[in-house]
């Protein structure tokens, strides 16, 4: 636990959970140092992951998740995740549709084309379904406390 923690803590993310070292530091910006995103999502206030995920149509990820669901679909889930209707979502949305994983047949292409097959097949053990409905989530986010954070940004290419 970082309250636990003497000083303050740098933290790092990958992918994803960028969205969730930003809400860390909004929520408790006195423990934090800096703020590292490595190839993460770095959403602004007001907004979420899955718009901006969204928005990259080759990705080899957003095209092989299981399971599918549509642009649509998911479209409409970013604006209509708001009061009632998020609390609805919540409670009605399909199991099945709750969390998501990688097709394991685009592991190598997609996320580990420079790794040795063995690294790839480790992954295919080790890689659990993800939720969905946190990247719905609009971040919450002020200049006050999350901005005042130093940030760096690793892209990898």
């Amino acid at each position: 636990m970082i309250q636990a923690v003497e000083g303050k803590v740098i933290l790092l993310a990958h992918s994803r959970n960028g969205i969730v070292i930003s809400r860390v530091a909004e929520k408790i910006p006195e423990k934090i140092e800096k703020l590292i995103y490595l190839a993460s999502y770095l959403i602004p206030n007001g907004r979420s992951m899955m718009e901006y995920a969204l928005l990259d149509r080759k990705s080899l990820v957003i095209q092989n998740t299981v399971p599918k669901i549509s642009l649509k679909l998911a479209s409409r889930l970013i604006k209509d995740y708001t009061g009632y209707k998020k609390t609805l979502i919540d409670l009605f949305l399909p199991k099945k549709y709750r969390t998501h994983r990688l097709s394991q047949h685009i592991f190598q292409e997609a996320l580990y084309h420079d790794c040795p097959l063995e690294i790839t097949e480790l992954a295919n053990v080790l890689l659990t379904p993800e939720p969905n409905l946190g990247g719905f989530e609009k971040l919450k986010l002020t200049e006050e406390r999350f901005g005042k954070i130093p940030k760096i940004y690793i892209e990898c290419l």
